[in-house]
């Protein structure tokens, strides 16, 4: 087979390997969603709630990415490695409870 043929399907080959072997834990979604909030909201009710809420989201594997959702709000999206709050924390947590 010619180089030129072979190169891209390799390529791809590992990007898909990559993918799946960096897909975010949920424990890696806890941690970030608990970072995010204390970094946004200093202080001991900052402290106190970034240490519950996480325990609250569910976590969704889709085998090259991962979420987490608060009942129908997106929390975080997790690829290569990297977990992304997408959220706004506390408008999800004034409107739920």
């Amino acid at each position: 087979m010619d180089l030129k043929k072979i190169f891209p399907r390799l390529v791809l080959i590992l990007f898909v390997i990559g993918l799946l072997t960096l897909n975010p834990t949920a424990q890696e979604h806890r941690n970030a969603i608990k970072e995010y909030y204390q970094y946004h909201n200093p202080g001991i009710l900052g402290r106190m709630f970034a240490e519950v809420y996480p325990r609250s989201v569910r976590y969704g594997d889709f085998l090259f990415f991962s979420i987490t959702k608060d009942g129908d709000s997106l929390v975080s999206v997790g690829l290569m490695g990297k977990v992304f709050v997408v959220a706004d924390l506390g408008a999800i947590v004034s409107e739920d409870r």
